[in-house]
């Protein structure tokens, strides 16, 4: 599948979504954001966060994985949803352009759900859609399961349903070459 009809097929989706609120008006304002494009930093939980805003339209926000990718992929992967979406990026903590790790736990799952939901509340966004690729994926459904309040609409692209430690160990007993080169 292309990329352009694959941005398009999740915009619809997303659009779709939207469609079977039961609140017209949140639609309306979601639609008139306000939100510039462009390219920002803001300290957020103590961290230089650096985000960018792209498109117009029903705001989505990316949660991105909380390693080894930056703004940068996933726009690249999302790109086309900015013709008809706001697109909403940012880079967790010790990639890309925010500052160093200062903490080992900087880099943890719970660290980005941390900082997607204090961009959401700088942004002066109430509930949000929210789309997640592979690690961010994964990470999606802990932040709907622990804060399902702030989350209008969730798109899981590429994740696992569960990462228990048992799950971990599996793998790790399974594919051992792979589990220590990503340690």
């Amino acid at each position: 599948m292309t990329r352009h009809r694959l941005g398009a097929t999740l915009a619809l989706t997303l659009l779709a979504a939207g469609c079977a609120t039961d609140a017209p008006e949140e639609a309306a304002a979601a639609v008139a954001t306000g939100l510039e494009n462009g390219s920002f930093t803001a300290t957020l939980n103590g961290h230089e966060i650096h985000y960018e805003v792209h498109g117009s339209g029903p705001v989505l926000m990316t949660l991105p994985n909380s390693w080894g990718l930056t703004h940068q992929g996933l726009r690249a992967l999302y790109e086309p949803l900015e013709e008809h979406l706001t697109m909403v990026y940012f880079d967790p903590r010790g990639m890309g352009e925010p500052g160093p790790v200062v903490e080992e736990s900087d880099m943890s799952l719970g660290a980005v759900r941390d900082d997607l939901d204090a961009l959401r509340r700088h942004l002066g966004l109430d509930r949000v859609n929210a789309i997640g690729w592979s690690n961010g994926a994964t990470n999606l459904i802990f932040l709907a399961s622990e804060r399902p309040e702030i989350l209008e609409s969730a798109i899981f692209l590429h994740g696992v349903s569960r990462a228990t430690a048992a799950d971990f160990a599996g793998f790790a007993e399974e594919y051992p070459e792979w589990a220590a080169a990503s340690a």
